[in-house]
């Protein structure tokens, strides 16, 4: 018959052959020509460099991933990825078994946090990667930094001396610190320090005496097993955030403990406010009832990060304060400060400009931020749009916005939930195919009336959320007075938009 092609091969068929590592260099690229073999050829070891670099030239993310992941993919294109804006990449490079120095350095001064975590699960890291990542601002990479089997001495004995004393209790906590370090963290004014200097000189001597093997093995299988953890609760009682589970640990059994423990009276958290130990003034800013002007400037300027924090999340602290606190770099402080339902729109909009994913989402989710600060995050954080959508100050025109291109349903069930939501928003979210969206504009009390009579057919979750809203229509109402289910019918009984009558109805059915 003219026209006639060959039959196309299934789609699993063509993966199955595009994963095979003995296929000729001629067939792979063949198979190139099949967009849906693109993932399996990038993961393939044997699919040759150049079809490597065309497939990198796609906007598929899950093709790119899998670039980074191929154990023969060349340096320079490992390079060119780690280049690339995207979270998942970067952690699918430190992921793989060898990776370039280069490409590592490469990846620990990336500005996306992710990645910089991501770097710090990887058990040897280049001398290099270790400098440039013990100068970040977060607190939570240097803290990693610190408690790596690849941290020089010479990084452990800077973050010792900082005058915060919770580098040095982390650096104590690495078996290569050194003797020196030990020695001068020995006087340290915090008296947690102290002990833990005296722990760590006694560990070091032990050591040093000739422990037997097999306790050696299982102390450094120990600080490997920690840095394992990484989203266990510290002494402190801060957790250290990772992509990873939480695991149950004798720390965290007893950072658990101490948050149980019975507030002290106020009178002992006064005297608390200025101890030497740094848990003590931690606990005493977060539990304290009231802080002076004075008390105040001093937990503001303490050397700690953790008091600075606990400060920061006080309701009673003033605009100047949040201020101060903002214009630091450490972003767990600037995190606490974004959340503070006392910071300001113009602070919050300054605070937007910090170039960290975790700060713009608590910017987000703050009451008092402004309509341009709101555009601004939608447009640079794709993880803030959700909670945008949702925000009091969204406007219409960003709604919009928001829902151009193919959005996740996620973000299209908090634009149906917005109060600022239009008809024509409304009439979209009533024909969403996914069934959270409708059953968001369902409850929606700023739903235009048309959009929700066109749910009264759908399913019994949107029919349920329909009946208890007070802005159905009342013919719409009247329908679900005799609906099937009884808690459809029970809402319409007690919703005060029905009539008396289909009120009546619904109760009697």
């Amino acid at each position: 018959m003219a026209g006639s092609t060959k039959p196309r091969p299934k789609t699993s068929a063509l993966n199955q052959e595009a994963r095979q590592q003995s296929a000729s260099p001629q067939r792979l690229r063949e198979l190139a020509q099949h967009p849906e073999t693109h993932r399996a050829l990038a993961h393939n070891p044997a699919t040759p460099a150049d079809l490597l670099w065309r497939l990198a030239e796609t906007s598929n993310p899950a093709v790119l991933r899998s670039l980074a992941s191929n154990s023969e993919a060349p340096h320079d294109l490992l390079a060119t990825l780690a280049d690339l804006p995207n979270d998942r990449i970067g952690r699918a490079l430190t992921k793989r078994p060898t990776l370039p120095d280069e490409v590592c350095v490469q990846l620990a001064a990336s500005p996306r946090y992710q990645v910089r975590l991501a770097v710090l699960s990887r058990t040897a890291l280049p001398a290099e990667a270790i400098e440039i990542l013990a100068q970040s601002p977060d607190n939570t990479i240097r803290r990693r930094v610190a408690r790596h089997r690849s941290t020089p001495a010479s990084v452990l004995a800077e973050l010792a001396a900082d005058p915060d004393p919770t580098w040095a209790l982390d650096a104590l906590k690495n078996p290569g610190i050194g003797a020196e370090t030990i020695a001068a963290l020995a006087t340290h004014p915090d008296p947690s320090v102290r002990t833990a200097a005296a722990k760590a000189e006694t560990t070091a001597a032990t050591r040093d005496d000739g422990q037997p093997e097999g306790a050696e093995s299982k102390d450094h299988s120990s600080f490997e097993s920690h840095q394992s953890q990484p989203g266990e609760a510290e002494p402190d009682g801060t957790e250290l955030d990772s992509p990873r589970p939480i695991a149950a640990s004798a720390v965290l059994k007893k950072a658990r403990k101490r948050r149980a423990a019975p507030t002290p009276p106020q009178a002992t958290l006064k005297k608390m406010l200025t101890s030497p130990d740094h848990r003590e003034r931690n606990l005493a800013v977060d539990k304290v009832e009231s802080l002076t002007q004075t008390e105040f400037a001093a937990a503001v300027g303490d050397v700690c990060w953790l008091v600075r924090q606990a400060v920061a999340r006080r309701e009673d602290i003033s605009a100047a304060d949040l201020d101060r606190l903002a214009a630091e770099p450490t972003v767990e402080v600037q995190m606490a400060v974004a959340h503070n339902k006392n910071a300001s729109s113009d602070l919050l909009h300054q605070l937007a400009d910090t170039g960290h994913a975790k700060v713009a989402s608590r910017i987000a989710r703050n009451p008092n931020t402004g309509p341009d600060t709101l555009v601004y995050l939608a447009e640079r954080w794709t993880i803030t749009r959700t909670a945008i959508a949702s925000h009091p100050n969204a406007t219409t025109e960003l709604l919009w916005s928001l829902t151009d291109g193919s959005p996740p349903s996620g973000l299209r069930a908090a634009v149906a939930r917005s109060m600022h939501i239009d008809a024509e928003l409304c009439r979209r979210a009533a024909q969403d195919a996914d069934l959270a969206v409708r059953r968001s504009l369902a409850a929606n009390n700023s739903a235009s009336p048309e959009s929700l009579s066109l749910l009264v057919d759908d399913d019994k979750s949107v029919r349920l959320k329909l009946a208890a809203n007070p802005r159905t229509p009342e013919d719409a109402l009247r329908q679900l007075s005799s609906d099937p289910n009884p808690n459809v019918r029970k809402a319409v009984a007690h919703n005060r938009g029905a009539t008396p009558a289909d009120r009546v109805l619904a109760a009697l059915l």
